[in-house]
């Protein structure tokens, strides 16, 4: 017997039902009752950090692929809402399940799945799951609207220049954000912002000035582009109300509220994987007035977020629709990466310290992006005519001439075939005969030269210009990707390319 165990648990924590104590009860389970068919193999599946508000889990998608490949005999869960907390989802799910013939088992519930009483208190313990989740996420939802009123700090990762501290009242401990030194640096970035309306401007004023954050790390741009957007930082006022307000913001706070404090904002992100941040959309935020002091006017803040988001405003991104090697690229100067720029013909290479904080930190050339060629051959190259690649590539090649000329040919044998018998029982002087005379005569050439190609010898097979034929037919994506297979690194060093080979 195959088995599949799949284990989930929301967050990382060892309290309660954690992954290893569910995949240790499902151990226990298989092997008391399918002791008569041992031995067994057993596949493990775990998904720590994850919800069970849909199927979007790498361990639980690597199952899927498994059981499709046909690897599993059962699936073996601790509990039904470890496997989803959504009826539809699990509906879907069991039925594919049955019409792969694969079994469901619920260790702690046990449902009879071959009864139609047992399938149908499956399904219902699934719906409970999902009311259980859904009324979970309005009382959260709920808490966090009557939170929103207070305008407290709840805590999380503090912004830059402030401190998180604590006080009691009534006995309860709360928090509030007390500015620190570090607020001087935001005032300067707003600053420089509002004078340049660039964020490549203030990170290079930032390094050029060696102005670090309080990790003690440099500014990148997209650090600096999440301080700009807090509205913790913007002062509360008629001005930054409105356009908070504009934008769909759920304001938990009035005009005449409005004190030059700075704003609170709940749930401007969300939690994907367990642990990174995603931003969510305006029209999720609970906005409301806290207790701290705000650093920008209202003014000035929203004319820097019309700055930052105006329609013309586009991230730059290290590839350009042509280049293959942008990011593995090394300058030979300062070591940093050299990423693709677009020039009215074709691209170049340039260098991604030199593009950020300019020439008085790199004056490292621009490399023509003629390189991808010169590097493909070099790549390509290395692959020896006698090596045990090239009869796998023959076979490979002529596996794939064959099985298009065999169709062809085919084809065209019935065809000439079928001309032949009516070319016996027509006039030769009449039209028809001329017509189809001329199209078998056409026919017998073509099918002679296929002939003439499936007899070729393995000789005439060019190892090389294969690879890059049929390499140049491949997608942008996956020749990128292709490549990042082959090698780790490309160091230019004057007019030679090394290539740092990753062996792992």
């Amino acid at each position: 017997m195959r088995f599949a165990i799949y284990c989930r648990k929301s967050k990382y924590t060892g309290r309660g039902e954690s992954v290893q104590n569910q995949l240790d009860y499902c151990l226990q389970y298989i092997d008391l009752t399918f002791k008569d068919t041992s031995p067994h193999e057993v596949h493990t599946y775990l998904d720590e950090g994850y919800s069970g508000k849909d199927l979007d889990r790498p361990s639980f998608k690597r199952m899927l692929k498994d059981c499709y490949a046909n690897l599993i005999d059962y699936v073996v869960v601790y509990r039904l809402d470890r496997v989803s907390r959504n009826v539809s989802d699990f509906a879907n799910l069991y039925q594919e399940l049955v019409n792969l013939g694969i079994g469901f088992i619920s260790t702690s519930e046990r449902y009879d799945t071959s009864t139609s009483g047992g399938r149908a208190m499956l399904f219902m313990a699934c719906v409970f799951a999902q009311l259980e989740r859904e009324t979970l996420s309005e009382r959260v939802k709920d808490n966090m609207y009557s939170l929103a009123k207070s305008g407290r700090w709840l805590g999380g990762i503090t912004p830059t220049g402030y401190t998180s501290t604590s006080y009691i009242v009534d006995g309860k401990t709360k928090f509030k954000l007390t500015p620190n030194s570090d607020l001087q640096i935001i005032h300067l970035m707003f600053k420089k912002y509002l004078e340049s309306h660039s964020i490549s401007a203030v990170e290079r004023y930032l390094f050029e000035s060696r102005i670090e954050s309080p990790k003690g790390n440099l500014y990148s741009r997209s650090s600096i582009k999440t301080i700009l957007e807090n509205p913790v930082y913007c002062q509360s006022d008629s001005t930054s109300f409105e356009y908070l307000k504009g934008i769909g913001c759920n304001m938990f706070c009035t005009l005449d509220g409005c004190n030059s404090n700075g704003y609170i904002v709940y749930g401007r992100t969300s939690t994907v994987d367990g642990k990174s941040q995603k931003r969510v959309v305006p029209s999720s935020w609970i906005v409301s007035i806290g207790e701290h002091l705000g650093v920008v006017q209202g003014i000035d803040w929203v004319d820097v977020q019309k700055s930052l988001h105006r329609k013309d405003y586009r991230s730059k991104s290290i590839h350009n629709s042509n280049s293959l090697l942008s990011g593995s690229i090394y300058c030979p100067l300062c070591n940093s990466k050299m990423i693709s720029r677009t020039k009215r013909k074709g691209f170049v290479y340039a260098c991604s310290n030199k593009l950020s904080h300019g020439t008085k930190v790199c004056n490292s050339s621009n490399v023509d992006g003629s390189l991808d060629d010169a590097i493909l051959k070099k790549i390509f190259t290395l692959v020896h005519p006698n090596s045990d690649v090239v009869p796998q590539l023959e076979n490979l090649k002529k596996d794939i001439r064959n099985g298009t000329t065999d169709i062809q040919r085919d084809i065209i044998s019935k065809k000439l075939s079928k001309d032949r018998k009516l070319l016996l029982h027509l006039d030769e002087d009449s039209l028809a005969f001329k017509e189809i005379s001329k199209e078998y005569e056409k026919d017998l050439t073509t099918l002679n030269t296929i002939e003439y190609n499936l007899s070729l010898k393995s000789h005439e097979f060019n190892i090389h210009n294969f690879l890059l034929e049929e390499f140049k037919l491949l997608p942008i994506r996956v020749k990128r990707d292709f490549l990042k297979e082959i090698f780790c690194s490309i160091k230019i060093v004057s007019t030679e390319i090394l290539l740092a080979v990753d062996n792992g």
